[in-house]
């Protein structure tokens, strides 16, 4: 029967228009009738949707006070939107690179993290924890206790970011950053292990500023939408890191570039907007 009115459809609507009834109730039944037919099996694909929402919109439209709209709205016409919150994640590698006084003292190295993300409408907040080896280049003095040249260590940091895109569509999200953090540096516990004399070095930790951009991508899966609905993504990231570290050590003044690559993911609860 399906079938059979589909294939009737248009000689059906000539009998709706040739009732005796008013405009409105002759445009709602030939939408109706549309909808009954040819409502698609998943009516939150928007573009299979495209053509039945447009005709819903239509009818409210032009009968704005209509007591079949809400009906309309209810039951034929699905329109979805992302909400205005959304969670993330992403695991990243990368490289660093020290300049000024901490290049002098400290080699560069590769870096690995993680990160959580929330986001707002456009906003993005990052949280971003990472870690790197930062072996000595020569002897770094803090306390009157001294780490000697060539003496394995780390340099962590974690900061706080504020993402907000600058250009986004379906598979791309452009997003410049800004953000204040921690970063420490110190020795390993390994090498505390086996130069005993290091156990009272204390951590070289001080507050620094960042800013930079990041690249996100989608290039396999067309159901993942970047800029509303999210999915994953593989990433680029350019930081500028500035700690502060000339302000007790003046010897380590000096900045850092970290480039990262790095996959990750997002999404927002989708609402049916009536």
């Amino acid at each position: 029967m399906g079938r059979k009115s589909a294939e009737s459809y248009l000689p059906l609507t000539v009998t709706i228009e040739a009732a005796s009834l008013s405009n409105e109730e002759k445009a709602f039944l030939k939408l109706w009738l549309y909808a009954l037919l040819f409502t698609p099996e998943r009516v939150d694909n928007e573009a299979e949707m495209a053509e039945l929402n447009g005709m819903a919109d239509t009818f409210l439209e032009k009968y704005s006070g209509s007591e079949y709209g809400d009906y309309t709205r209810r039951f034929i016409r699905y329109r979805f939107r992302p909400g205005n919150w959304g969670f993330g994640y992403e695991l990243f590698l990368g490289y660093n690179s020290l300049t000024g006084g901490l290049n002098r003292h400290f080699g560069n190295s590769i870096a690995g993290g993680f990160a959580f993300n929330v986001l707002y409408h456009d906003f993005d907040l990052s949280l971003r924890f990472n870690y790197a080896s930062a072996k000595t280049r020569r002897e770094v003095i803090h306390k009157d206790i001294a780490w000697p040249a060539n003496i394995g260590g780390y340099l962590v940091g974690a900061d706080l970011s504020l993402h907000y895109p600058l250009y986004q569509s379906r598979d791309l999200k452009l997003m410049p950053f800004v953000g204040i953090g921690g970063m420490g540096i110190g020795p390993t516990d390994a090498e505390i292990k086996n130069h005993p004399e290091l156990d009272d070095f204390r951590e070289l930790s001080t507050l620094n500023y960042l800013v930079g951009l990041e690249l996100k991508l989608n290039s396999w899966n067309r159901e993942i939408d970047l800029s509303r609905t999210g999915g994953g993504y593989l990433g680029i990231r350019y930081s500028y890191y500035m700690p502060n570290y000339e302000r007790k050590h003046a010897l380590l003044e000096g900045n850092m570039h970290m480039i990262t690559l790095s996959f990750g993911g997002f999404g927002r609860p989708v609402k049916r907007e009536l």
